[in-house]
């Protein structure tokens, strides 16, 4: 039997051994890994005004820049730096027609892969009756009958002219609570004044920061909904009334200095449309009106976004065939956990084309399988685990730029290969689907010191060797278990044994 040591200082785990003599060895002898110690670099980064800066492009269309916090980040507070940027590139999406609408942008850490994915996802675009066949959303429910009941397209209430808030439909899966590029519309359809001086007539959309159905605050079966519920709502009462809403929550109604300005007992395009979005992490409500053939917009009101789980809603006080509104869309959280068995369509191509209107912002030509571009200073990049030098780009189905190599400051539950690269033996890997001169996998480290491998199996495992050699030249070299390169520091050592057959 006889022992080879190698030892390296090189950074990425290269073993370029040279010996002033020849080690013969022969088909049918065996080797093995008697022990490896090596200390694989944790990655820390300073971020300052020299690298900053990160840009994220719709390939052919708008970039999103933003300046990250200036820190020393490594992994202790790696999520800090990934929420960050998570957070920026959401407050910097402008909402507009096409891709924007419903997107939502995140840096995070892939669970599966222990790789940095940067990017987004983008919502579905389903009419409101549909969330409700897919157990997103819900009427209230009166005497085993729901309230609200869908007409094709339209929605109007069952239940006749009413002064209180039983006649709803409330989402149950919120908006995405970073921002991005969340919306909720409808739009008039009929709106027959009944001439009476009560408050039951008209309809109210809002948002609501509290969860419809939480065990202690929840409002989904409220007769009466408070205005701690309506949280941001724009109000509806009657032709000559003033357009009402709310802006902070708890406050209740206040008048907008609007007046509905078109409600054809139809469904005409250009009738009005109300809408809260999110741009540019401002919360806006507004209403899209035709005049004279011209589109023009009225902002309601236009507050920072608070940063939490907004809920649409929409209550109907009209009765049947006086108040109805079509149109009612919304997006959701693209990242929350979803009723089986409906899973988020992500592209145009999605199962209920939501009727989508003339004078109002359109997702569709926002095909969210286009070529993006993903800027990052250099030093960030290789923080990250990326290879691309400057830029790189990313299309298919998956909307992430997902990092070339395991993020470096994330040890936890990592092994290592360690490969020969100097002599042919029995080994292979399921994951190339090809023999792989393979001599070992080390998943030990020394609980306590991060980084530093220290490996001595209690069993030798010898493996076949498959050519006859003289070897002067002894190379090896230590992967991360995805094949991709280590960072090592300070000096690595390989000690191997090589016995006969029989021995």
């Amino acid at each position: 039997m006889r022992l080879i040591r190698l030892v390296s200082e090189d950074t990425q785990g290269h073993f370029d051994s040279i010996f002033d003599t020849d080690i013969v060895v022969e088909k049918g002898q065996q080797i093995a890994l008697q022990s490896a110690s090596f200390s694989e670099q944790i990655n820390t980064i300073s971020i300052d005004a020299s690298n900053n800066d990160l840009d994220f492009q719709f390939k052919g269309g708008t970039s999103i820049t933003i300046a990250l916090d200036e820190a020393d980040y490594d992994n202790e507070n790696k999520e800090d730096l990934l929420t960050d940027i998570t957070t920026k590139l959401n407050k910097g999406l402008v909402f507009a027609p096409g891709k924007a609408m419903g997107l939502n942008f995140l840096a995070h850490i892939d669970p599966t892969s222990d790789r940095i994915e940067i990017g987004y996802q983008r919502s579905d675009f389903l009419n409101a009756y549909s969330r409700v066949d897919r157990n997103q959303s819900a009427y209230n429910v009166i005497g085993g009958q729901p309230t609200i009941e869908p007409l094709s397209t339209k929605l109007q209430s069952t239940i006749g002219d009413s002064t209180d808030d039983r006649a709803k439909y409330y989402a149950e899966i919120p908006w995405a609570f970073n921002g991005g590029g969340m919306m909720w519309r409808v739009q008039v359809c009929n709106f027959v004044d009944n001439g009476e001086v009560f408050e039951n007539n008209g309809f109210e959309i809002g948002l609501s920061n509290i969860s419809p159905n939480d065990p202690t605050n929840g409002w989904a079966s409220k007769t009466t909904m408070s205005n701690a519920d309506k949280t941001y709502a724009v109000k509806y009462k009657r032709a000559g009334d003033q357009i009402q809403f709310t802006s902070t929550p708890a406050s209740g109604y206040q008048d907008s200095g609007y007046l509905p300005n078109k409600y054809d007992n139809s469904a005409s395009d250009d009738n009005d449309i109300v809408e809260f979005h999110i741009s540019e992490n401002r919360l806006k409500a507004v209403r899209y009106k035709v005049v004279g053939g011209v589109t023009s917009t009225d902002e309601i009101f236009n507050i920072e976004h608070p940063g939490v789980d907004l809920y649409p809603f929409l209550i109907l006080k009209g009765g049947v065939n006086a108040v109805k509104v079509r149109g009612a869309i919304h997006t959701i959280n693209p990242y929350a956990e979803l009723p089986t068995p409906f899973t988020l369509t992500n592209d145009d191509n999605h199962p209920d084309h939501a009727v989508m209107l003339g004078s109002a912002p359109s997702f569709n030509g926002g095909n969210g399988l286009t070529d993006n571009i993903l800027t990052l200073p250099s030093s960030l990049q290789q923080f990250f685990g990326y290879d691309a030098n400057v830029t790189f780009s990313q299309g298919g189905p998956n909307f992430f730029f997902v990092a070339d190599r395991i993020f470096l400051a994330t040890l936890s539950n990592v092994s290592f290969i360690i490969e020969l690269n100097s002599i042919q033996i029995e080994s292979y890997n399921s994951a190339t689907g090809q023999r792989q001169n393979i001599i070992s996998v080390v998943p030990q480290q020394i609980q306590g010191v991060q980084g530093l491998v220290e490996y001595e199996p209690n069993n030798l495992y010898f493996i076949n060797i498959l050519e006859n050699a003289l070897i002067r030249n002894f190379r090896a070299r230590i992967l991360r278990i995805d094949g991709s390169r280590v960072k090592l520091r300070g000096l690595s050592v390989l000690t191997l044994l090589i016995k006969d057959k029989d021995e």
